[in-house]
């Protein structure tokens, strides 16, 4: 019998070691659910649509709603975008597709990449137009230069001229003024000149007459 009550010590805590096991082993089986269970309602919540708080599953690009999700209702299949008139380029809850975009040639633009059920018109600018903004909703034409080329025009910058024109029309004109306003000067000295000479002649014909 002591022999008996010398092991009780060590039976007791065996039994304490056990139970202590089973019961971390519960709690982190608990945590690890509940972990799952909050990275499932944030990604749900991640998904959600704001104007579509009743749909669950997002649409493929490409793809749309068939109609609105409601609450009392079964979820909507997705259903494809019109081929060439719309296009989704992400996962989304919205019944209705992007309208793809129109390049309008009034405002110099011309079609670069067709639009896709999954991917917006690409527009550019015309031959002899260009768009230097970081957004292009109309292209500007191309100038022409009258006296010769620098940089020629490109889908982003202007032509560069040479300068030329009515500059080079002024230069001109004042290399002929530099010449010709000396030769003015001369003669209009020499006008003066003789007009003085016939001045003082007549005034000494007037007092110093001749005498008969």
């Amino acid at each position: 019998m002591p022999g008996i009550w010398a092991l009780r010590p060590l039976v007791l805590t065996s039994i304490a070691g056990l139970l202590s096991e089973s019961i971390n082993a519960q709690v982190t089986e608990i945590n690890s659910k509940e972990s799952e269970l909050r990275k499932n309602d944030a990604q749900y919540l991640e998904d959600l649509h704001p104007g579509s708080q009743f749909c669950h599953r997002p649409c493929l690009p490409g793809e749309r709603k068939a109609t609105e999700c409601t609450i009392d209702g079964p979820e909507p299949d997705c259903v494809p975008c019109q081929e060439g008139k719309e296009y989704t380029d992400e996962k989304h809850y919205s019944p209705k597709c992007r309208r793809c975009r129109f390049c309008d040639e009034g405002h110099g633009l011309e079609v670069e990449m067709n639009c896709t059920r999954t991917q917006n018109t690409k527009c550019r600018c015309k031959s002899n137009f260009f768009c230097d903004a970081s957004v292009c909703e109309h292209c500007d034409p191309c100038i022409k230069c009258e006296h010769g080329i620098i940089e020629e025009c490109t889908l982003t910058s202007n032509t560069k001229c040479k300068e030329g024109g009515s500059r080079s029309h002024l230069l001109w004109l004042f290399s002929l003024l530099l010449v010709l306003i000396p030769i003015i000067g001369w003669r209009l000295r020499k006008y003066i000149k003789c007009s003085n000479g016939k001045h003082d002649h007549g005034e000494s014909t007037t007092k110093n007459p001749i005498l008969t």
